[in-house]
C-alpha cells in the first residue's frame, strides 16, 4: 500500500517554500527539536500540529490527502479508488491509519477507513470543526468521547454526532480496530 509519510512530505513543502527550520518554528510555535524529528520520521505530529503546519505553509490540511486519481472512464463522474492508491495518514507511534476512500477531499464528502492498533488513540487533543460524522466499528472495540459523554461501540455499533461537539477515540479492544468513518463537508 502505497501510504503517504508525513515527515518527508512536510520537508519537501518547506523546502519548496524556502522556509527554514527556525522560521517554520517561529510560525508554529514549535521547538525546532520537534519539527526536526517530525521530519525524520521520529515522531508523527497529532491533528491539531498538522494544522498548525498546514496553516504555515498556507495550504489546507486536506494536502496531505490529495490524490492524483484519475476516473477509469472518461465518459462517467464515477472514480474508483483503487485499494494501492489510497492516501493516507499513519501515526506509527499510536498505532492509528486513516486511509481516505473518497478519491480526494474536494466533494461534500469524506469518507475513511481507519484502523488503529490496540491501545492506539486519536491522542489528547480532540477533533473539533464543522459537520456531522457518522462511524461504523466493524472490528475491535471503539470508545469514543463527544463532548462530556463516552460511548463504547462494539463490532456492528454505528454512531452520529455534530463535529463542532470536540471529541477523541481510543481502541480499547486486544484486537486490530476496524471502522469506516464518513464526515461532511470534509474536515482533513
Amino acid at each position: 500500500m502505497d501510504m503517504m509519510h508525513i515527515g518527508k512530505e512536510i520537508r519537501a513543502l518547506r523546502k519548496d517554500k524556502k522556509i527554514t527550520m527556525v522560521e517554520l518554528a517561529k510560525l508554529t510555535d514549535f521547538s525546532q527539536s520537534y519539527l526536526s524529528q517530525i521530519e525524520r520520521g521520529k515522531v508523527n505530529p497529532s491533528v491539531s500540529a498538522l494544522q498548525k503546519i498546514s496553516h504555515a505553509f498556507g495550504i489546507p490540511m486536506a494536502y496531505f490527502f490529495e490524490n492524483k486519481i484519475k476516473p477509469e472512464n472518461n465518459e462517467s463522474t464515477a472514480t474508483v479508488v483503487k485499494i494501492d492508491q489510497r492516501k493516507g495518514l499513519v501515526y506509527p507511534s499510536s498505532g492509528v491509519q486513516y486511509q481516505l476512500l473518497t478519491p480526494n477531499l474536494k466533494g461534500n464528502l469524506e469518507v475513511l477507513y481507519i484502523t488503529a492498533e490496540p491501545g492506539g488513540e486519536t491522542g489528547r487533543d480532540k477533533f473539533m470543526h464543522d459537520g456531522e460524522e457518522c462511524g461504523f466499528v466493524v472490528q475491535g472495540i471503539m470508545e469514543i468521547t463527544v463532548g462530556n459523554s463516552t460511548h463504547r461501540l462494539n463490532p456492528g455499533d454505528a454512531i452520529t454526532f455534530s463535529s463542532s461537539e470536540p471529541h477523541s477515540w481510543k481502541n480499547v479492544s486486544e484486537e486490530k480496530l476496524i471502522a469506516y468513518w464518513s464526515v461532511t463537508p470534509p474536515s482533513f
